[in-house]
């Protein structure tokens, strides 16, 4: 029966020193610090190895901050999506008790000119008031 696999995670041991061994192969040393914490061990690679994982990380660290940026954004986008939508409701809300209170105006009207003979349509004129004489002159 083969030996159980276990994954380690490894850093580099800077405290070592990285060597060029046979066939020109780079060898990093590194320390695992989880699966058997504190074994040394190493890594060798082919500079063009090496290369390609230096490109293959900043491709991800690329990819990493572009999807970090899309989430704050995302964010963001929500956020004011939240406000649009609870600005939109408070527009509705003061629309009904503007409609209320036009509907207090008019019935207080009615009943202050009940024959309608001096009344003023105030509807094509918002924030004005105006009252109607009963002096005669």
């Amino acid at each position: 029966m083969g030996r159980h696999k276990e994954t380690y995670a490894a850093k580099w041991d800077a405290d070592r020193q990285v060597t060029i061994i046979e066939q020109e192969r780079i060898r990093i040393p590194l320390r695992i610090h989880s699966g058997d914490p504190g074994r040394p061990v190493a890594v060798s690679l082919t500079m063009q190895e090496l290369e390609s994982i230096v490109k293959s990380a900043h491709e991800a660290l690329h990819r990493y901050r572009a999807d970090q940026l899309r989430r704050e954004h995302g964010k963001r986008e929500f956020e004011l999506m939240q406000q649009v939508w609870h600005r939109d409701l408070r527009i509705k809300e003061l629309d009904q008790r503007t409609k209320e209170l036009e509907g207090v105006i008019e019935r207080v009207h009615e009943v202050v000119h009940p024959d309608h003979s001096e009344a003023v349509d105030l509807s094509d004129r918002p924030n004005v008031v105006h009252s109607a004489s009963n002096v005669a002159h």
